[in-house]
């Protein structure tokens, strides 16, 4: 199905499934087809959104985009004389909802971009060491039996998000609601955002299935335990990866835990938003709960792994995307004082060598038991090291800087 393709292109380049149909059967074997070309090697691979021959209609359309947007490639291409499908082309209403579909496809558009830092940082880490980004359950969990079962439904992206996407069936009257499995270990939903009640699910049990509703817009991503995630918040006002990139990067960190933690993000150093692999600053992000006299702190630290290096020196990226954003930490209902925090600390050395102590407010969340805090508005830039440390209201912590 696939076309001009040879041993080792996947290191080079991308493919496509082939020019595919407007029918649900498709739509599922894109799933299939994507995950199979990372499988052997292929792994920014990606189908024709909606078809490429007949006529989609809008439900299937819709459904379809939801799943693309995960996936490394999307596009939307149709033959010629084939009626049009791009977002525009819908603009009934669905059953069920109140937004058209010309806004439910907008918003898959949007988690494909939201979702962009963390594929771009991922995908530069199997352009140097190797691997698979869109796989199947068992290649996390290779010694869990119930991960080679319905494969098709449970997507690792990466190492640190799993995909539930069910894409057997438009009828949700029918089929309201799929089962998932999850193996054991903490399961925070980000995607769609919860703002009510704890994201996170703590499977402690094997054989542990979740039971989560169908629609169009149904496609759920959670965050495995001990992850650091990456992204960027889209608006209207973002129309290419370019002005994306105007955007400083947020942070998703699972639940405080007193075991290290770690994330990866890259970075271009040309501020192209698709420099070459040698152009790239690269950055390991580990996080860390500590308890100091019955008070709970939480350090966030990033240290440069790689990147071009001018004379001795490293060359840093331009892109806004590399300034500090905001940070979200799930689920806090264990900690003991998650309503105290009031302050984050952020110590960085600058570029001169300067070291500098900035400070930005804290919020509790009490309905998703969750810690924000914005650093977008201090302008500071991943350089030669950042340390952050969460404090509380009684008390002042000194962190050692990078």
């Amino acid at each position: 199905y696939q076309r001009r393709v040879h041993g080792g292109l996947g290191k080079h380049a991308q493919t496509y499934t082939g020019e595919n149909e407007s029918k649900l059967e498709d739509m599922q074997a894109a799933l299939n087809r994507v995950m199979n070309a990372n499988i052997y090697g292929m792994p920014f691979h990606g189908a024709d959104v909606c078809g490429y021959y007949g006529d989609a209609d809008a439900d299937l359309c819709t459904r379809w985009y939801y799943l693309a947007a995960t996936q490394p490639f999307t596009r939307n291409a149709n033959a010629k004389g084939q009626k049009g499908q791009a977002p525009y082309d819908f603009t009934g209403t669905p059953a069920a909802t109140t937004e058209t579909y010309t806004e439910l496809i907008s918003k898959a558009i949007f988690l494909k971009y939201d979702m962009l830092r963390y594929m771009i940082s991922y995908f530069h880490k199997i352009s140097t060491d190797g691997g698979s980004y869109y796989k199947p359950l068992f290649y996390g969990y290779p010694n869990d039996p119930n991960a080679y079962f319905e494969v098709e439904k449970n997507v690792l992206l990466g190492d640190s998000l799993k995909l539930s996407f069910d894409a057997s069936t438009l009828d949700f009257k029918t089929n309201p609601t799929t089962r998932y499995y999850f193996p054991k270990g903490k399961w925070c939903q980000i995607f769609p955002r919860m703002t009510e009640g704890n994201p996170c699910h703590d499977v402690t049990e094997d054989n542990t299935y979740m039971e989560l509703p169908n629609a169009l817009d149904a496609a759920y991503i959670h965050m495995k335990e001990g992850a650091i995630v990456p992204y960027q918040q889209t608006t209207d006002k973002i129309i290419n990866v370019s002005s994306l990139m105007d955007n400083p990067t947020d942070y998703v960190l699972g639940p405080p835990t007193t075991e290290m933690t770690m994330g990866y993000v890259a970075f271009d150093t040309d501020g192209s938003g698709s420099a070459s692999p040698d152009m790239v600053a690269t950055y390991q992000i580990t996080s860390q709960h500590k308890l100091a006299e019955g008070e709970d702190m939480i350090f966030i630290e990033f240290s440069l792994l790689s990147g071009p290096k001018r004379g001795d020196k490293y060359v840093v990226a331009t892109e806004n995307a590399e300034k500090l954003g905001k940070f979200m930490v799930l689920d806090v209902s264990k900690l003991n004082t998650k309503t105290a925090y009031n302050l984050a600390q952020v110590f960085y050395i600058g570029l001169d060598g300067t070291e500098k102590l900035l400070t930005t407010p804290v919020t509790y969340d009490g309905k998703t038991e969750s810690l924000l805090f914005d650093c977008s508005k201090l302008s500071v830039d991943l350089q030669e090291g950042i340390n952050l440390a969460h404090v509380n209201k009684s008390r002042t912590v000194k962190a050692n800087v990078l």
